[in-house]
Formats: structure tokens, sequence, C-alpha cells
């Protein structure tokens, strides 16, 4: 057949990383196989006239196996796992433009890729003990990633990168290959890219949540450019300094941050019909055990977990909360009129206590604090204990948790154990969390 491998070896094989590569040398093998025009354009091949010769016979022999040698050649360049996505096509043109709508993204996602590797490329800094070598290789990889999504990166780009190269050097006539060799001339002087570890470091953090976004940092210039990069990709408001975010009410004054949800509070009380109610001073009554046997007629499911969602979602600036919303969750498969009774107790006490929240301070120097409890036995339908915990760093507490223990503790000095042993995780994650950040 005119098809043959005549290059003695197989198709470049994807597993699903590095698209833009696999598919140039992809591209490249199957015009080696004279296959890429209907990969390309799906070309069909001419009819036979009347009264063919044998050559044209063959030659349209020749045309009409194309496709499916073309479909067989991506095929057998795939993993299993990508296989499947594709084995549904019927036409070579349509597996490959699958595969590029999968791999590759729409023009939208490409910017957004351009944008990150740019980014990437502005950040990219020698390193204390990195060698030349090291740091080209990496420089390189990221140009060669931008260029393989089509854009236009000129050597000049990479050469104004190097501040190490002498200012009498003409940046303009500089090839990549004279920058490494210059590079490797100057590599004592790397110690001046330090300023990465520098104690005035920038910093920025980017929370999402749907199609909320909030944006942090020590720096405005680098928030202010961030801000600009996102416009360009994507329709924002910016809604400058933070005041409401996921219906908590953020206060920002030169003496501290102060966060609550009292809107959010208020519309529960509404919704519950719960907003003239007489207020208390506790979330739960004293002494009270709370029992899935507990008698009562049964009450709306829907309700009672509605209810229960909302006071979760208010301790999130709430620690007073976590415990009544902790042990009222527990009865949401079958609550009776007397669980549906506790929940109400909770809003009469969020109906006193609604303008409450959690005032930061600055401090500093501060040291991470925690604090574990349990009691013991305090379920009477299991037996099992509830422990709790709660982190602060000088000033007001920014992590807290109430949860029922997952095993039966045997003893008062067991259950505390499980209560500090579940403290102790948290405060570990939180170091490593606070080490990233400063």
């Amino acid at each position: 057949m005119a098809f043959s491998n005549a290059m003695g070896t197989g198709p470049p094989f994807f597993n699903g990383e590095n698209y833009h590569i696999w598919a140039i040398k992809m591209q490249a093998y199957l015009k080696a196989q004279s296959l890429w025009d209907v990969v390309e354009n799906d070309t069909e091949p001419p009819a036979l006239g009347a009264n063919p010769t044998l050559a044209q016979m063959k030659k349209h022999e020749e045309d009409v196996t194309k496709k499916p040698m073309a479909l067989t050649c991506l095929h057998s360049a795939l993993s299993d796992v990508i296989f499947t996505r594709i084995m549904a096509c019927e036409t070579p043109k349509e597996a490959w433009d699958k595969l590029k709508a999968k791999f590759e993204g729409s023009e939208r996602v490409k910017t957004v890729k351009l944008l990150t590797l740019k980014r990437e490329f502005e950040m990219l800094r020698m390193k204390d003990g990195e060698i030349v070598k090291e740091y080209s290789s990496k420089l390189l990889d990221t140009v060669n990633k931008i260029r393989l999504l089509g854009q236009d990166f000129g050597d000049q780009k990479v050469a104004e990168k190097v501040s190490a190269i002498e200012e009498s050097c003409d940046l303009k006539s500089l090839s990549i290959a004279e920058v490494i060799s210059k590079l490797q001339t100057h590599e004592q002087r790397s110690n001046m890219r330090d300023e990465e570890k520098s104690d005035d470091g920038e910093l920025m953090i980017v929370s999402i949540y749907v199609d909320d976004m909030l944006v942090i940092g020590n720096n405005t210039l680098v928030m202010k450019k961030f801000k600009r990069e996102m416009e360009v990709v994507f329709e924002m408001s910016d809604l400058r300094q933070m005041t409401y975010f996921l219906g908590m009410k953020i206060h920002q004054c030169n003496s501290g941050i102060f966060i609550s949800q009292r809107k959010y509070a208020l519309d529960i009380l509404k919704k519950f019909k719960m907003e003239r109610s007489k207020s208390i001073s506790t979330p739960l009554v004293y002494n009270e055990k709370l029992s899935k046997e507990n008698k009562g007629s049964e009450v709306d499911v829907s309700l009672y977990r509605s209810l229960i969602g909302s006071l979760l979602y208010l301790t999130a600036t709430r620690p007073d909360l976590m415990f009544a919303a902790s042990v009222l969750s527990r009865f949401m498969q079958s609550p009776s009129q007397m669980h549906l009774g506790a929940t109400k107790h909770v809003l009469r006490y969020i109906r006193g206590t609604a303008d409450c929240g959690i005032w930061y301070t600055s401090v500093e120097d501060g040291k991470l604090i925690g604090y574990s409890d349990s009691d013991w036995a305090g379920c009477p339908d299991d037996i099992k204990s509830t422990a709790g915990y709660v982190f602060s760093m000088g000033s007001e507490v920014f992590s807290w948790m109430s949860k029922k223990q997952d095993l039966v503790a045997q003893s008062t000095a067991e259950a505390e154990y499980v209560a500090s042993a579940a403290a102790a995780n948290q405060a570990i994650w939180l170091r490593k969390i606070l080490s990233n950040l400063y």
C-alpha cells in the first residue's frame, strides 16, 4: 500500500499531557503519510469517470482508504482513556477537532493560559544556589509553551529578561543561545535575584466562590495589575474596598476589622417568623439532652433542614452557635416537635445577639494559640462524646469546630485525648498555611 509506514516508527503517543507538542508531532507524521489533508479538510475522493484506467482505479482506491487510515493512525496514537473520548467519531477530522477542543480549549481558555504563562515568565527569577543550566531550562520551557499556543515570542524578549548582561550589549541582536552563554559568564551575579527572599516580599491571595472574587494583598500595584488582567478576559465589576462578601458584613478601620452576619441573621428570623420573638441569653437549654427517641409529633423535614442549614452558615462568624448547630443537625432525618422547639430556642438567642460578630485587631508577633475540650458520652443515642476546638493568633478566634467523635470513648481521659488529637491535626495544617503566608 502507498500508506505503509515509510518512517519505520509508529505515530507519536498521547496520554493526555503536553497536547500542543503532540499535535505538532502528529501533524508532521500524518503529512509524511500523505494523510493530513483528509484530517484537516475532510476531503472526499473524486468520483471515477467513465471507463477509468487501471492507474485511475488504483489511485481512487488509495484515496478512499485515506480516511480510515488516518482514523486508524489517530486511534493507535492515543491511550485507552483518551481513545474512549473519540471512539464514536466516524471521520478523522471529527476526531481531531474533538481532541483539539478538549485539550487545547477555546480562544478564551488560550488567552487565560497565555496570560498565566506570561506572568510566570515575568516572575521567573534565578534562585540562590541555582545554576544557569537549570534556570535557562525553566526559562526556555516557559517560552516554548507560549510559542506553542501560537504567540509570537521573539528572542529579544528573552534577552531583555536577563539583567546580568552588560548594558553595552545590543539586546535586539542577541539570540537565546547567546543569552544563555552570557548568563553562564555572569553566573556569580545571580545573587542579585534574591528579592524573592526579602522580608518585604509581595503577597496576594485570591478567594473565589462561584462568580465572586476577593483579592487581598500587601501591594496595591500588584493587585491593580491583576484586576486589569482579569477584566481583559472576563466581564467583571470592581467593587473597590470589600464591605460585603457572601452574606458577611466587613467593616474596616485603622483600629481593626469587624465581621458579622447581622443582615443574614435578621433574614433567618424573618424567614421562620421569629423576628418578634422574645430574646434569651443561651442558645440551648442548660443540661437538656436531645435524642432521636424524643417523643413528639413529626414536623416538616424540609423546614427543619432549611433551618439547620441557615444556622450552619451563620456559624461562619458566630462560634457561639457552633455547638448548638452541630447537635441539632443530628436529627435532620426525622425531626420531632421537640427538636424544632430547640431550634426555635436558638433563633430566640440570635434575636438578642444579631449584632454580634468578631472584632480582629492588629497584633505584632502573633502566636498560634489553640484550645480543645470534650464532654463524655454526651449523646444519649450512641453514647459518643462531642469534641471542639478554637484557634486564635493573639486577637480573636479564626478557626473553630464542634463535632461528635467517631468512636465511643471509654473514659473522660480518652474523650479529651481524641479532642486534643483533632486539635493537633488542625494546628499542624494551620501552621503549614501560615508558613506559606509569612
